[in-house]
């Protein structure tokens, strides 16, 4: 690689050079010297090895190759230490624990789950996986409360694979949770049984707190006033907020949204003008785009931030930069004078002082909802339970939405004028109440029955969030007009608990990560990927309140317009433990989803004497020893080496591979048949950025013949025999450019079936008995019919027998 230019002539070679170890090249009094040829595995000790420490390293990359055998790992696998000590709910996902309704709990405890709504099964780390939300569709895997789910000590977790455009959860059950939020920073919090109540701290008279929101472990509140400007604070403990920056000359600054790893606030002036900006630390506020109109509200909805104009009747879509697409602008069906947002059972739901509450559909394209009658708008919006809430702006009255009606669920209390907000804490609906003399907050007890839990401002709540394990309030004036309309600045908290976040400076990495918390009754710790990322000391006994269970989602919003719903992304191997497991413990759980390197040059044979020998009559593994300019050497034994014409040597899934251009480059190999009776190809590809959307063939047959392993588009495989009629489809979870993936395809009684990162397809086995001949990786017949592989490609092999769900599972694990 190529570093930045250095200064010539001022640097000795061997030297740190502006703070950068240069690899490949070195600084010399004439000039830069470069390395020709390749590098690989560059380490660097602060003391010197031992001679047999040497002579292992060179081992590992003379003879090195990927385990064959599964990690053993988890409380069902034989010779494993970890067992079903304390395991009270073990989903791992998997094709026979999952069916179109249920999820199994394969611990003895038979928490079984119910998958509500859309749930999709997805590649996993460990085989398969769930996806809560697709596109959008969403739901979530939801489980009847029980004594063996009620711990007070416990360890949660599993791996995930998050967008982390919004916040998710991965555990939930209101007193214990484990969550990943819009920043990509994990984290738990519990919630204690004593409830508690206090002051947090008072920002200054004429002060509203319009929004909340929970960023790098830190809670914000969005203030606005008359007179003090647009001012966002950062909560520090105890009764300490910093002030982070006032957005531009703006006096409100009225909405916060976690976007991206970024934090956005959105702000209006007394003339009705609005700005969204970027947080970018300090106190620094960059502008990303202006508006005619206040910006009162911003959310994530399907990986995308959204803005709402009060005043205008116009809602925002964020395009990157400074650049903002107008979703809908002066169309009848378009949200008037909006004031809350919310995402619901994947749609985007927006409502305000207007007559109708509106569902957005897509593109432009919005339907609406008539408000419940006797109000004169909509003032606070929530999803609990699987339903969609609205607080009224009249009579201080809750309404659930059920499918096109609202149900009246009651007034909460007396002499109060609207609800600010809702929010659900500990698996309850809150409600928080108010008008210009007073406030106050209540609890959903179920039908009618709202109970006041003796918190409230002198103010109404304008503003509620979940942070730290506690329900905190913002004091403000609801109104749709509200110059001149002022809270007294204060901030109160309710319940009691605690939180541990992941360490900011080490957010997840890009797809799989095992996230994994352990609470011991004195210390909350948080695990990734096996490491202890934090932990914070606590000593709160967790409540154990009879709530439901739910994977991929919570019980509800956990703070006014979060946009929190269900989890974007996909989650495996979700595991509950009545017990604080160890470190040790921990770390294994998380290894089992890693493949391992046999730290001594292999037997002899191609898979060192393994199960995944046997029957194997083609293995190109494309690795650096097994190329020449020329040649692919066949690593089976059986003498099928391939021809190589083009092609460029590149880094691969499993060691090296090799990338085609889509036009002239392919390797030929000699025929390998493959039997209807019983044979297996496997492959890694990876699609060029573009072409995932077109036909490119992976393995193919040269002339006189049509046979090809096809990705017809991003959802399908399609396999061709020699007899065009035979033609397949098979629907597969939906593949990205860019991305690895694992393609096996099987033979066996006439019936052929498609795997994909380990997981068969949906299509089930098809019949196909006719002849399949395969000869060329890349493309078939003469090529050059704009059907060529465009991509990499990696360890392709051929067994002359099917393989076993279990074997592909294990080919899979190698490459992960």
């Amino acid at each position: 690689e190529t570093m930045t230019n250095r200064n010539a002539g001022t640097q000795d070679p061997g030297t740190l050079v502006d703070g950068s170890f240069e690899i490949g090249r070195r600084n010399y009094a004439s000039g830069y010297y470069y390395y020709t040829g390749s590098i690989d595995d560059v380490r660097v000790y602060s003391r010197m090895l031992s001679a047999s420490e040497v002579k292992k390293l060179y081992q590992l990359g003379a003879g090195a190759m990927v385990s064959k055998t599964p990690v053993k790992f988890g409380p069902l696998a034989s010779g494993s230490s970890l067992t079903n000590n304390g395991l009270v709910g073990w989903w791992s996902f998997d094709k026979g624990y999952l069916t179109n309704t249920t999820a199994t709990d394969r611990s003895a405890s038979a928490n079984h789950g119910t998958r509500v709504a859309t749930t999709t099964p997805a590649a996993g780390k460990l085989g398969q996986g769930l996806a809560p939300e697709s596109g959008y569709n969403s739901g979530y895997v939801s489980s009847t409360d029980s004594a063996s789910l009620d711990v007070t000590n416990f360890s949660i977790g599993g791996w995930v694979k998050s967008d982390y455009s919004r916040m998710g959860s991965v555990v939930s059950k209101g007193s214990y949770a484990l969550k990943i939020g819009g920043d990509n920073v994990p984290y738990t919090e519990i919630v204690s049984a004593p409830i508690a109540t206090s002051t947090v701290g008072s920002l200054g008279s004429n002060i509203t707190i319009h929004q909340m929101a929970v960023y790098n472990g830190k809670l914000y509140a969005a203030t606005g006033s008359t007179t003090a400007g647009a001012i966002v604070y950062r909560y520090d403990g105890g009764s300490t907020w910093t002030n982070v920056g006032q957005l531009g000359s703006y006096y409100r600054a009225t909405s916060l949204a976690v976007y991206k790893g970024k934090l956005y606030a959105g702000s209006r002036t007394p003339s009705n003008m609005g700005t969204v900006y970027r947080y970018e630390g300090g106190t620094t506020w960059t502008n990303i785009g202006d508006f005619s109109s206040g910006v009162y509200q911003l959310i994530v909805y399907n990986n995308t931030l959204y803005t709402a104009a009060i005043g205008g009747s116009a809602v925002y879509r964020y395009e990157g930069g400074t650049s903002w697409t107008a979703v809908c602008v002066g169309l009848l069906t378009c949200p008037s004078s909006p004031f809350t947002m919310t995402v619901y059972n994947g749609k985007l739901y927006v409502a305000g002082y207007s007559s109708n509450m509106n569902e957005y559909q897509g593109g432009t394209s919005w339907s609406s909802v008539a408000i419940p009658a006797g109000q004169n708008g909509i003032t606070s919006l929530a999803s609990f339970n699987g339903k969609l809430y609205a607080g009224g702006e009249t009579s201080s009255t809750v309404f659930r939405y059920d499918s096109g009606s609202w149900t009246n669920i009651g007034a909460v209390g007396t002499g109060q004028n609207n609800i600010g907000a809702l929010a659900v804490y500990n698996g309850a609906l809150y409600a928080g109440a108010g008008s210009a003399s007073g406030s106050k907050l209540f609890r959903y007890d179920g039908g009618a029955t709202w109970t006041d839990v003796g918190m409230g401002n002198t103010t109404a709540i304008l503003t509620m969030a979940v942070y730290d394990g506690k329900l905190f309030m913002g004091a403000g004036v609801v109104s749709s007009v509200d110059e001149g309309y002022n809270g007294d600045g204060s901030i109160s908290s309710y319940g009691s608990g605690a939180a541990v976040f992941g360490n900011t400076s080490t957010p997840l990495n890009t797809g799989f990560n095992h996230v994994f918390s352990a609470y011991d009754g004195s210390s909350l710790k948080l695990y990734i990927n096996g490491i202890l990322s934090n932990s914070s000391s606590t000593s709160y006994a967790v409540s154990t309140t009879a709530n439901g269970l739910f994977l991929g989602s919570s019980a509800g919003s956990s703070g006014e317009g979060l946009g929190e719903e269900t989890m974007r992304g996909t989650i495996d191997d979700v595991r509950i433990y009545n017990r604080a497991l160890s470190a040790a413990e921990i770390k294994k759980l998380a290894t089992a989803g890693i493949s391992t390197i046999n730290k001594t040059p292999a037997a002899a044979g191609p898979a060192g004497g393994k199960k995944l020998a046997t029957g194997l009559i083609g293995w190109w593994t494309f690795d650096g020893r097994d190329l020449t300019a020329n040649t692919s050497t066949d690593k089976s034994g059986s003498g099928n080496h391939g021809t190589r014409t083009g092609t460029t040597a590149i880094t691969g899934r499993i060691g090296q591979g090799l990338k085609f251009n889509g036009t002239s480059d392919y390797v030929s190999t000699p025929n390998m048949n493959i039997a209807a009776s019983g044979a297996t190809v496997s492959i890694w590809f990876r699609p060029s950025a573009g072409d995932i959307a077109n036909g490119r063939i992976i393995i193919g047959k040269a002339a006189n013949g049509n046979t090809y392993f096809e990705t017809l588009n991003a959802t399908t495989i399609r396999i061709q025999t020699d007899v065009e009629a035979t033609l397949k489809n098979y629907t597969v979870p939906t593949m990205s450019s860019g991305i690895w993936y694992h393609l096996v395809v099987t033979r066996s009684s006439n019936t052929t079936r498609v795997y994909l990162n380990g997981v068969e397809s949906t299509s089930g086995g098809q019949t196909q008995t006719d002849v399949m001949i395969l000869n060329q990786i890349g493309r078939y017949s003469s090529g050059g019919s704009g059907f060529d592989w465009s991509g990499s490609l990696d360890d392709a092999r051929v067994y002359s027998r099917a393989l076993s769900a279990a074997e592909i599972q294990q080919l899979y694990r190698m490459g992960k």
